[in-house]
């Protein structure tokens, strides 16, 4: 009997570490994440003021910032819980894919390349 509950404490303590450093590596990626969509706006915002008569863009633009935004007042330093994590790079997904897509319809590409254009991106 006490090698089960032995057995269960260090199963537990296991479950337990391996939670905190997964939440540790997801808010890591998440930060690197966050500065590579930064970058991303950057470079939608250059292409956007390089033809600001581009509706289309101006409004992926106007939503990407909207979403990053937001993501920067939640503070996301202070997540606790994973679900709360998931969700905000769920939002960072998003203004990832508005950023790219200003970009595109700065330069033209969008609607040749079939009905998502952003993987052509990604890579």
């Amino acid at each position: 009997m006490n090698e089960l509950l032995n057995g269960f404490l260090v199963a537990f303590c296991i479950v337990v570490i391996y939670y905190h450093w997964f939440k540790f590596e997801m808010k890591r990626h998440f930060e690197e994440d966050l500065e590579a969509v930064k970058k991303k706006i950057e470079e939608a915002r250059l292409a956007v003021a390089g033809s600001p008569d581009n509706n289309n863009a101006c409004n992926h633009l106007l939503m990407a910032s909207t979403i990053m935004r937001q993501i920067d007042a939640s503070d996301w330093r202070t997540a606790t819980s994973l679900d709360d994590l998931l969700a905000l790079r769920r939002r960072l997904a998003q203004s990832q894919e508005a950023a790219i897509l200003a970009v595109a319809a700065c330069r033209g590409w969008v609607g040749k390349m079939g009905p998502e254009p952003s993987y052509v991106f990604y890579a």
